[in-house]
């Protein structure tokens, strides 16, 4: 993932497991590595099983190992969301967060945008899942507006369509929403 900030790429091997009370990686079978350059610098941490079937480890800061500190675990954490949706997928992502806090801990994740390539796949998988309430619907509707390109609002808006009976104020709301796509699409 390439932005004005910086790049963002992610490696899997293998089969990978993530905690069920938590996010963090709890195994790997081969190898699982999260990269970023951002302001001049380079972060990696790799996962890989260890003796025993434990897991280990690796941080490196500009290619030199590093203590995992607290800056570099709020680093880890910042991009645990975009690392478990990459493994996991889109639809089973939104079933993890539907089983932790139900429709609302996934719209948090839709309407909190971060990262904002997700949005699309997150929204595309909650309106799959089966009729949401009026409210959950208006609260997608406003996520998808908030969407920064046409192509992937387009793309949301066609998932709502397809899979949820909207009554007459969100059907309104989603022609305000499709009204404002500047692009053919």
């Amino acid at each position: 993932s390439k932005t004005s900030e910086g790049r963002v790429e992610i490696m899997v091997r293998g089969k990978v497991e993530f905690t069920n009370d938590g996010d963090a990686v709890k195994s790997v079978d081969k190898r699982l590595m999260l990269e970023e350059f951002r302001d001049g610098q380079v972060q990696r941490i790799t996962f890989t099983p260890g003796v025993n079937g434990a897991l280990e480890k690796r941080y490196t800061l500009n290619g030199k190992d590093a203590l995992m500190d607290q800056k570099a675990q709020q680093w880890l954490q910042g991009h645990m969301p975009l690392l478990i949706k990459t493994v996991l997928g889109g639809d089973a992502y939104v079933q993890r967060l539907m089983a932790r806090g139900g429709v609302d801990a996934a719209l948090s994740a839709i309407e909190t945008g971060k990262p904002s390539h997700l949005q699309p796949e997150l929204v595309d998988a909650l309106a799959r899942l089966g009729p949401l309430s009026d409210e959950n619907q208006k609260r997608l509707l406003v996520a998808i507006n908030a969407i920064g390109n046409d192509y992937d609002k387009s793309q949301t808006l066609r998932s709502v369509a397809a899979y949820q009976q909207l009554g007459s104020a969100r059907k309104i709301q989603w022609l305000q929403t499709a009204a404002k796509l500047v692009n053919d699409y």
